[in-house]
Formats: structure tokens, sequence, C-alpha cells
């Protein structure tokens, strides 16, 4: 472990530093719980806490997270900023190649071929009179292991200034946090984590200021080897097989069998997904059952059930399930889905079960030069007195849903350059409305660590029709990354209140990162000028890993 890390500013969207041996994981947002997102790999795609994520929003600029929780096939990712991302979202990630077995060279032997050399004797300890002659090997035990300490420690700030059409206004963010994981602290096995952060928002927007910290993690877990024939966590964390139902303040255990299948459950109260995280008012429990195979190339699947009260009234009875399984080394299936049952409890909708929130893709990538995937998502807004945002509409609620639908294809024109197409339609319950991107990937120009990205994009939603293209360059030299980019968007509000004149919006964005030992800085300046804005936002992000 290093030496413990001192705390410092920095900016607003960090920007992955390549790895010399890495591999390309695409990825989608399965559940959306506040300023979190789950997304649709985990840690058999060698997925860690701390990996960056980039989203890549249909026809809005990238948004920028940091992978915060792993379980085997999900991940929990707490976004760099302010961003909502709609379910679906699509996303990349560098996760390091492991280094390929060094297999030696065969030696000479004279012995005769049909018998076997035999593999080198394990040391053994100080032999007695009266030990055995053939003595088992062992393993340490976990009050033989030392405790180690790992984690990291992050702050990042954010100034907007707005002096668009004739305002003047500024607004401040900034948030430092920790999250750290101790393991075998009690010698016994087990691991104790904590994640928590403060974060200050200021505006002059009616002399705003608030501040607060939040616990986001803090739990004891035992039986955290894949190999455990239990798991067992308490305190606050997020639900390890059933992501889809956010924070537990309170209790989750499973019992594992050697043919791949857990069953277990918990109990306690589920934090609001809102910053502050209030609990107590939502209380409940949950239980659950896993099947995955070894191979992590196969299947696995969880079904779950939650059922929750509200200020000690009945409130949801949910049930969910995930799946993910390949089919072929190139065809991957994901797909998630939760299904309210409402009662004489839920006064706004119909008795009976509906399917408040689904996802369903899959990728066919042949090699890595081409692929091609389909992806299908639905929301509509549960009928619950703890709904996640109280102030819906009773039409919205009674009604609301958006379908999405989406298909991206991309295929190698020579190596290192990428066009990749997006097509996707949506339909809600007010409209419906198309959009397309077509990108252009060209990487390590001219065999230098230049790469460019250019992309044309148009859509035709509910609320605006818009269209642009945006490009930018990324130079990586050793550790030190700088990237420069300039997108134009022209948009038109056609069917509200608003002046449906178009207008035009320049953006500059530039960015430098770089890494230095345990520590990554990264600061960033973006400019927004045309018909309605005239802004400037500055961030910087600071990280240190130990």
């Amino acid at each position: 472990m290093s030496t413990l890390c001192r705390l410092a500013l920095v900016i607003v969207i960090g920007l992955n530093v390549r790895a010399s041996a890495a591999t390309i994981v695409n990825v989608a947002v399965t559940a959306v719980a506040g300023r979190s997102v789950y997304i649709d790999h985990g840690r058999d795609a060698g997925i860690a806490a701390g990996t960056r994520v980039t989203f890549t929003p249909a026809g809005a600029a990238a948004v920028e997270g940091v992978v915060a929780d792993v379980s085997r096939t999900t991940s929990r990712v707490d976004l760099i900023g302010s961003d909502i991302l709609p379910l679906g979202t699509q996303g990349k990630l560098e996760v390091p190649d492991l280094p390929a077995p060094k297999i030696p060279a065969p030696q000479p032997t004279t012995r005769p071929s049909a018998i076997p050399a035999h593999p080198p004797w394990a040391p053994q300890e100080e032999r007695t009179p009266d030990m055995p002659l053939l003595a088992s090997a062992s393993s340490r035990s976990p009050a033989e292991r030392p405790w180690t300490l790992r984690g990291r420690i992050y702050t990042n700030f954010f100034l907007t200034l707005d002096r668009g059409e004739s305002r003047d206004h500024h607004y401040i963010y900034s948030r430092t946090g920790t999250a750290l994981t101790l393991t075998n602290p009690f010698r016994q096995g087990g691991e104790f984590r904590f994640d928590g952060e403060y974060a200050l928002r200021e505006s002059d927007v009616g002399d705003t200021a608030d501040d607060q910290f939040r616990i986001k993690r803090f739990s004891y877990t035992i039986g955290t080897e894949r190999w455990a024939p239990y798991h067992l966590e308490l305190g606050r964390f997020s639900s390890y097989y059933l992501p889809e139902i956010g924070y537990v303040d309170g209790v989750e255990g499973a019992v594992r069998f050697e043919d791949g299948i857990s069953v277990g459950g918990g109990l306690g109260g589920y934090p609001r997904p809102f910053y502050d995280q209030d609990t107590g008012e939502d209380l409940g429990f949950h239980l659950f059952a896993e099947y995955a195979t070894k191979d992590p190339m196969k299947f696995s699947g969880t079904v779950g059930y939650q059922r929750t009260w509200r200020d000690h009234e009945p409130d949801r009875d949910l049930l969910i399930a995930h799946a993910s399984s390949y089919l072929t080394k190139s065809l991957w299936l994901y797909g998630s889905a939760t299904l309210d049952i409402y009662s004489a409890a839920n006064p706004v909708k119909s008795t009976g079960p509906e399917e408040t929130s689904a996802l369903l893709q899959a990728r066919y990538t042949p090699d890595k030069s081409q692929g091609t995937g389909l992806l299908y998502s639905r929301y509509a807004w549960a009928d619950i007195r703890g709904r996640d945002y109280p102030i819906v509409p009773l039409d919205l609620l009674r009604e609301g849903r958006v379908d999405r639908l989406e298909w991206s294809i991309y295929h190698d024109i020579v190596t290192d350059l990428r066009p990749t197409l997006r097509l996707y339609y949506f339909d809600s319950d007010r409209a419906n409305g198309i959009g397309e991107e077509l990108d252009l990937d060209w990487t390590n120009i001219g065999g230098e660590p230049l790469d460019l990205h250019n992309a044309v994009f148009h859509s035709d939603g509910e609320y605006s029709d818009d269209w642009g293209l945006r490009s930018e360059a990324n130079l990586k030299k050793g550790d030190l990354s700088l990237t420069l980019g300039y997108e134009f968007l022209r948009y038109t509000f056609p069917d509200t209140q608003t002046d449906s004149g178009a207008s035009t919006r320049h953006t500059i964005r530039g960015s430098m990162s770089w890494q230095s030992g345990d520590w990554y800085y990264n600061v960033s300046l973006d400019r927004y000028f045309g018909d309605a804005d005239d802004a400037y936002l500055l961030g910087t992000y600071i990280e240190c890993r130990f």
C-alpha cells in the first residue's frame, strides 16, 4: 500500500487514462437510482471498483462516471456531475488485459515418453519423526493472513458562469469523498467497506446554498470470495444480488450451493434515491434466487421479490428479474425487468400487475473490427407512496410510459478507422420521435497516440427538434492526455409556447488529464455561446488510489 494520499481539487469530466493493453467493454444502463446508475457488466467482464466509464447519450455530450460497486454481472456507477441518464444509455470502459501465461519451452529428457515428468514438489514445513510420509497441502487461515487496506480519495469542483439573455448568475457544486475497503480486519476473513462524501451547492439565484454529508456505504461483509458457501452483509450497502432495489440499511444474506445456485434475502430500510438518502420511512424485505454457471461466458440469472411499507402502511410489491447469457462467443444477450403488483393500497392504478421497467439487448461481435447491437427499453411511473419523484402529475402517473428501441452497427473501414451508425425510435403516451447519429472514430493517426472522434446527429423529439455535429481530438503522451472539441447544435421547440424559431448553440470543450503514481488529475473548461447561451463551465477532478 502506498503512503497515505492527500486531498486536492480537480475537474469536471475525467478522461480515461488508457492502459498499455486494454479491452473495450460496451455497457448499457439497466437501472437508475438518483445520481447512480447500474450497468449490465461486472466482475466477470474484468470490471473493478474505480474504473472510469464514458456514457454516450444519443444526441448529447458524453457523461463520465466511476464504478463504485461490482458484483458478478452488474456494477454501480456514480456519475460525475448532475446528469440524468435514461435506461439503455450506451457506454464504454476499458479493462486491462491479463498477460498470457508464459509456457516454458520443453526441455530434453532421458525419461521414457510413457513416464511423465513430475511437477516440482511444494515446499513443506520442517519434518518431525511423527509426521506422515505424505503430508497434504494447506492454505493459510484468515488468522494467519494480514489485513489490507485499499481505496481512493477524490474531490471535484464545478463553477458555472451564465451570462446568456441578460442573465448574470453563478452556480457552484463541489464534493469530496473517500471509498475504503479493509480486508480481513479481525483476522477472521470478511471485508469492511466505507464510502462517503461531502457536497456543497451554491447559487446566486435566490441566494441558495446548502451542504450535505452522506454515507453511501458503511458495511461489513462475510463470504466475499466466490467459492464461499455463504454471503452476509450488514450495514448500509447496495444489494449484491438485486441492484435494482438500490441501497439497503439492514442485512442481506445468501447460501451458495455447489451447482451454482444461491438463495437468500434481506431486510431493513430502503433509503430514498436522493442525495440525503433519508431512511426509516420505507421498511421491508426482499428475497432472491440466483443461478450462475462457473464459466462467465455461459449463463447467469436472478429473480427476486421486494415488499415495502411506507410509514407502516403497505406500499410496494415488486418482482425483479435479470439474466445474461452468451449463446456463442460472439452473441450476447441481456434482459432485466421489474413488475409492480398493485392492490387497494395503490389508489391511482388498477389492481393487478404492471411492467414498470424493462431492458432487453443483444450484441453480436464476430471479431474486434465489427459488431452490431439491438436494445429495447421501457419505463413507466410506479404507483407507490414512497415513489422516487413525488411531484408527478396524476395523468402522467396513470398513463405515462416511454418505450425506446435503438440499433447500432460498426465496421472498421481499415485498421483504426471505424464508422458507427446509431438509429433510435421512442414512443410515449404523449408523442413519439426518431433520432440518428453517425460517428467516425480514427485512432492512432499516423502511428501517433492521436485519436479523432467525429459525429453528426439529428433527433425529432417530443419537446424539441434538433440536429448538430461534434468533433473531438485526444492526444495522449505517456500519462498526459489532452482533449479539444467543438459542437454545433441547432434546435427548435415546435410544440410548446416557447418561440418556435430555430436557435443555435456552439460549445468548445477542452480538458487536460494526467496521472502521476497513485494520483489522477483532470482540469476542463467548456464555453457555450449562441442565440440564448453565453456561459463558462470550469471543472476539476482529483483522485488518489492506494
